[in-house]
């Protein structure tokens, strides 16, 4: 079942596709994906913590979801992301926990 909010955002994803200046359908769509993205951050930080094992997914969804969110913040500008700093500290908390889930399981 498709939640009402879900299918907003699949009309708003159609509304910015038929933007025809394609800088102004980036932004659009980018702003688009960073609402998503925060949906999808509440939802993993509701997970509870039953193991180590879910905690360590939930830490890596947790970074992924702010790489998303920081590079639709700045829409796709990569230099604007990391001059502020975050996204190289989000890259290399999802490196370690990465690098954690081949190790570890």
């Amino acid at each position: 079942m498709i939640s009402v909010k879900m299918v907003n955002y699949l009309t708003n994803l159609k509304k910015c596709e038929e933007i025809k200046d394609d800088s102004e359908r980036e932004i659009c769509i980018f702003k688009l994906l960073k609402e998503v993205a925060e949906v999808q951050d509440k939802i993993q930080l509701k997970i509870p913590k039953t193991d180590e094992g879910i905690a360590l997914s939930q830490q890596i969804i947790n970074s992924a979801n702010g790489i998303i969110i920081e590079i639709a913040k700045n829409n796709g500008n990569l230099v604007d992301c990391r001059q502020k700093g975050y996204l190289d500290k989000t890259i290399g908390l999802f490196n370690n926990n990465c690098k954690r889930l081949r190790e570890e399981y």
